[in-house]
């Protein structure tokens, strides 16, 4: 069957924060996605000569989710893995996004601004998608929102917070609509 383009770039992200470096660190897809070819010879097919130890990376749908797709006919989604770039330089998520990672997280905005702003990664990776996913403050929605090709904010966790996004957004004027994730306290304790 083959394996998932979007799945193969988790190996990547991966790598990059475990400060790994491709070809030491592999993919290796559940089994009903791939055929019963040992890794070995998988690897030598590619052309790829582990130069140290291999690490294997894994990914499984939990049963549950599983179960629930099958039973709700639940729209076909790929999975979108958000390589977290803070504290690497430009030259790295340059390196990622020539590797075919497109999606990248920050958590402090500033760092995320620099980052996004930076000419080298401007002209090098038109299509790449910032995510937000640290604590936003309200009184940094604004440096978010000018953040270059930002794609997604990810900690939305008021309804003060997602009313300044919305009134800042559009301002912006961008014909874009941004995505956020919404943090709901299902607990109903106070400390989360």
């Amino acid at each position: 069957m083959g394996v998932p383009p979007d799945l193969l770039n988790m190996a990547v992200g991966r790598a990059q924060r475990e400060d790994l470096t491709p070809p030491s660190c592999y993919f290796v897809p559940p089994r009903h996605w791939r055929d019963e070819v040992p890794l070995q010879q998988r690897l030598a097919a590619r052309g790829v000569a582990p130069a140290g130890p291999i690490v294997i990376l894994t990914f499984e749908l939990a049963p549950s989710l599983s179960d629930k797709k099958a039973k709700h006919s639940l729209p076909d989604i790929q999975p979108r893995l958000v390589a977290v770039s803070k504290t690497k330089p430009a030259e790295m998520v340059i390196e990622a996004y020539n590797h075919g990672q497109r999606s990248f997280g920050e958590n402090y905005v500033q760092e995320l601004l620099e980052k996004a702003s930076d000419s080298r990664i401007l002209s090098s990776c038109p299509d790449i998608k910032w995510h937000f996913i640290g604590h936003l403050q309200k009184n940094n929605v604004n440096k978010l929102i000018g953040v270059p090709n930002l794609f997604m904010l990810e900690t939305v966790d008021s309804l003060k917070l997602a009313d300044r996004v919305n009134a800042s957004w559009q301002k912006k004027g961008s014909l874009e609509k941004l995505k956020i994730m919404v943090q709901v306290n299902t607990s109903g304790e106070d400390s989360k």
